[in-house]
């Protein structure tokens, strides 16, 4: 099971002071001295007062983790610190299971040490897988998908046949003139659909990019398959650190598009510093 990340922009900061019922209010201790023992923020998916926080920075796009006070599966309604994190491997839980990445205790003070040992930045594979799972995968498949199946309904209004359409094929390339005009007419357009596809596939690599241009102007980058329906692991993906041309220019291109915009052939604007092109 992926980690499901949180986006930084979907939190809200939460205030001191305000009023919450024992447990929330030892959930948000809990998460404040999170936050000033790593130097980072506390914020909440929405502004309902709960038992559950983030651990972020404004400037990066995750989430760090989850921390909170609450009772789980399996405790029997007691109320335990926990630390929500990637880094956690609990394998009292299935790899299917979410808690699988949650680590628990009753003690304030072994809460706050997991919170140091689990608590970390996301990686640039972990962002990129991120935003590709999320966004970017189903943009590059459906480009293709969409041409495929341009050519194969031209193909159909012709025959459900392919010997019939490789003889069609063959008779209209070699200058055959067809008598029935709707049949010449059908099979020029088949083939002239075909012949675009052949054409857009050799201006796509097999590999994407991604792009995260960091606050301070810097950027980093990472080179993978396409055929990433999962995490990205380390030995799928191959960082990058001087740009190509090619991939610049796309970059350029998408700049001027809102964001979670594909271009065909280019790629897809995640926002304003986040970006996945063709390699």
């Amino acid at each position: 099971m992926t980690y499901k990340y949180v986006e930084t922009s979907k939190l809200t900061d939460v205030e001191e002071g305000t009023f919450l019922n024992p447990i929330a209010k030892s959930a948000l201790e809990f998460a404040l001295a999170a936050a000033h023992s790593l130097r980072c923020k506390v914020g909440m998916v929405n502004r309902d007062h709960s038992q559950h926080y983030y651990l972020y920075d404004d400037d990066y796009p995750l989430a760090y983790g989850r921390v909170g006070h609450a009772a789980i599966q399996e405790t029997n309604g007691d109320n335990f610190y926990y630390v929500h994190s990637p880094a956690v491997n609990n394998e009292r839980y299935a790899d299917y299971n979410d808690n699988r990445y949650m680590t628990m205790t009753k003690s304030f003070d072994k809460a706050l040490e997991n919170v140091r040992r689990y608590i970390r930045r996301p990686s640039l594979l972990s962002l990129a897988t991120h935003h590709w799972l999320k966004t970017a995968k189903t943009n590059f498949h459906s480009e293709t998908d969409d041409e495929r199946r341009g050519v194969m309904s031209k193909a159909r209004a012709i025959s459900t046949e392919d010997a019939t359409l490789l003889e069609l094929e063959n008779l209209y390339r070699s200058g055959y003139e067809f008598t029935v005009a709707t049949l010449a007419e059908r099979v020029r357009e088949w083939v002239t659909a075909k012949d675009e596809r052949s054409l857009l596939s050799r201006d796509r690599t097999s590999d994407v990019m991604f792009i995260y241009f960091k606050p301070d102007g810097s950027h980093q980058a990472c080179r993978f398959g396409k055929d990433i329906w999962r995490t990205i692991e380390a030995e799928d993906a191959t960082m990058v650190e001087d740009l190509p041309e090619p991939v610049i220019q796309r970059v350029a291109a998408l700049t001027i598009c809102e964001d979670k915009s594909h271009v065909d052939l280019v790629g897809t604007r995640i926002a304003a510093n986040r970006f996945v092109v063709y390699a």
